[in-house]
């Protein structure tokens, strides 16, 4: 996979509360089948807002522009470069619930970083 983005910070800017900063990383394959996208925040404090609008936020700016009609998105929340946390998204994208983001995302728990270059 090759890195066709990548931004040390991606900002958010919600309607109401301050602007929420992460940085962002997109993965694809040639045709851009599979699409893997890694947000990058230094502790789970750091999503001030919640994590959907910050999903649905990157989704309209940006990478809707990336993506192909037969696009597969991968989602995952890395914490320090260390520990990764899937987030498990159906439905419409750019459309994601508060439920859907926040019961797959539990930036508390560990796992190891394994998204690079697949």
């Amino acid at each position: 996979m090759e890195n066709i983005y990548s931004s040390p910070r991606f900002t958010n800017h919600p309607r109401e509360g301050s602007p929420e900063s992460c940085g962002v990383q997109v993965f694809s394959d040639p045709q851009r089948h599979q699409v893997t996208v890694v947000f990058h925040v230094r502790n789970h404090r750091t999503l001030r807002t919640e994590p959907h609008r910050l999903v649905n936020a990157f989704y309209r700016e940006v990478l809707f522009r990336l993506l192909s009609p037969a696009s597969v998105i991968r989602w995952y929340c890395c914490q320090d470069g260390f520990t990764h946390q899937t987030i498990h998204l159906a439905g419409l994208p750019g459309g994601y619930t508060s439920g859907q983001v926040a019961y797959s995302l539990s930036l508390a728990a560990p796992g190891r970083a394994r998204v690079a270059t697949g």
